[in-house]
This record gives C-alpha cells, sequence and structure tokens, in this order.
C-alpha cells in the first residue's frame, strides 16, 4: 500500500505533515514524500490515499479528475448552533457596507486561502485586503465574543477528541452541547472536525465545520488522525466518477464503508 505526504523543501511545514506521515506508516502504507512541483509525475491514484494543505490538495484531486465539490463549513442542517446570521456576499459588496455603516462584521473567503477571515472593526481591517477583487466569493457574519475555541474530531459518528487551541483553557465546551452537535449533522463526511467557540456566559456556538481530509492537528493522537485522513480520502474517491479496477478497489477498502 502506498501514501503520499506533500513536503517543503524536503521538511514537514508543520507538525500535521508530520503526523499525518507517522499514521500512515503506522497503518502499514509505504508513504512517499513529494514537493508541489512533483504533482504532475506524481504516482497517485484514486487508492492511494495523500495529505496535503487545501490547495495542494485540490491540485491533485484535479489530475485525478476527481469530482469534489468545496466543502460546505457552514452546514444548513447545523444553522441552530451557530447563534448568529451567516450569509453569501462578495467582498466588494462588503466593503462598501461597511464603508457606509462600519459596522463590525467577520468576513471569510468561500475557496479556502484566499485570505485569513478576519472582523472588520475599522478601516485599518481593510488594508490587507485592498488588492482582492471586489468579485471575491465570501461568507459573512456577526462577530460573536469568543473566549475560547475548541475542535471536535470525529469520525464515523464517533467522537474521538475535543481539543482546546484558543482563549483560556478553562472555558470548557457544553459536552451536551458537543454531542447534539454530532447527532445532528446528518448527512456528513465521514471525518471532519468541528470548531466550537465558548463565550464569557458560557454559551456555545458552533464556529464551522472543517473537512476531514486535511484537517488540522490541535492534539489528537496520529493514528486516529490518520485513520480520519484515509477514511475521508477513501470516501471522496469512492463518491466521485472513478470506474473501472480503481472502483472495484475502493469497495474493498477497509477505512471506507
Amino acid at each position: 500500500m502506498k501514501a503520499f505526504v506533500k513536503t517543503n523543501n524536503g521538511t514537514f511545514p508543520n507538525v500535521n505533515f508530520f503526523l499525518a506521515w507517522e499514521a500512515f506508516n503506522t497503518m502499514g502504507y509505504s508513504v512517499t514524500c513529494f514537493e508541489e512541483k512533483d504533482i504532475d509525475t506524481l504516482e497517485v491514484t484514486p487508492t492511494t490515499p495523500l495529505f496535503a494543505g487545501v490547495t495542494v490538495f485540490r491540485k491533485v484531486i484535479d489530475k485525478l479528475g476527481i469530482d469534489y465539490p468545496p466543502f460546505d463549513c457552514y452546514p444548513e442542517v447545523l444553522k441552530p448552533f451557530y447563534g448568529r446570521n451567516i450569509s453569501k456576499s462578495t467582498l466588494g459588496e462588503v466593503r462598501n457596507q461597511f464603508l457606509k455603516d462600519s459596522i463590525p462584521v467577520f468576513v471569510k473567503p468561500i475557496k479556502p486561502k484566499e485570505f485569513t477571515g478576519v472582523v472588520l472593526k475599522s478601516m485599518l481591517n481593510l488594508i490587507p485586503l485592498a488588492k482582492k477583487p471586489d468579485d471575491l466569493p465570501v461568507y459573512v457574519c456577526e462577530p460573536i465574543d469568543i473566549e475560547s475555541e475548541f475542535r471536535v474530531y470525529v469520525h464515523d459518528g464517533d467522537i474521538l477528541g475535543v481539543k482546546h487551541y484558543y482563549g483560556k483553557w478553562h472555558k470548557v465546551v457544553d459536552p451536551l452541547f458537543v454531542n447534539t452537535v454530532v447527532k445532528n449533522y446528518k448527512p456528513s463526511p465521514i471525518a471532519y472536525g468541528v470548531d466550537i467557540g465558548v463565550t464569557k456566559s458560557d454559551r456555545c456556538f458552533v464556529l464551522e465545520v472543517n473537512d476531514g481530509c486535511n484537517l488540522g492537528n490541535y492534539g489528537l493522537d496520529s493514528i486516529h488522525y490518520g485513520e480520519m485522513i484515509v477514511a475521508r480520502w477513501f470516501e471522496i474517491m469512492a463518491n466521485s466518477n472513478v470506474e473501472g479496477k480503481f472502483k472495484e478497489e475502493l469497495a474493498q477498502q477497509k477505512y471506507y464503508d
């Protein structure tokens, strides 16, 4: 069995890539590290799991001709847990509205990595976005005063871990809220992470959902992390337009059911 992990100049870009590499090895894969420039010649197939950042992952998926629609980080089914209005707009519309009323809003690109999500509080917050096009699709929502944030790791409906990654560690997430969110997220990917924020008054809100195929790791053990990556890879492949021998091989994979 083969698997692939992205590197930058021969080193792991961050701990996520190392943990994916470690997990793949533990799971019995022969792991090949690759650079972005190697994508065109990379011997990746629908049956060879791969871990990379969002941008490179998309390039590999496109190379394979796989039907992989953009991930919906604000699924409609979880709307009751957001605690604020979330809408789609364009960066130009958001800029124009903010210049008119100066009401703070949180803005985040719909396409990952276009820019880092930011709360617009003053004109200074618009400066880093100055060169971004007006027609860039974005999510817009009301900012909420979050004091701590946690990532919930879910594989095949099971919660594998809840890891603190921002703010006051003692402002803990409500277990009942976590279980209710996971129970209501149907249908869902086989592996995903859901970020939950806790306010000063201990209220919990879903911040966003992240795809399990290139999920950041904030403390989950490497083997469970690797199993999430592999399961999601095979789910994406099995739900795509893969045909022939790869379709048959995917049906036999133990990490995809």
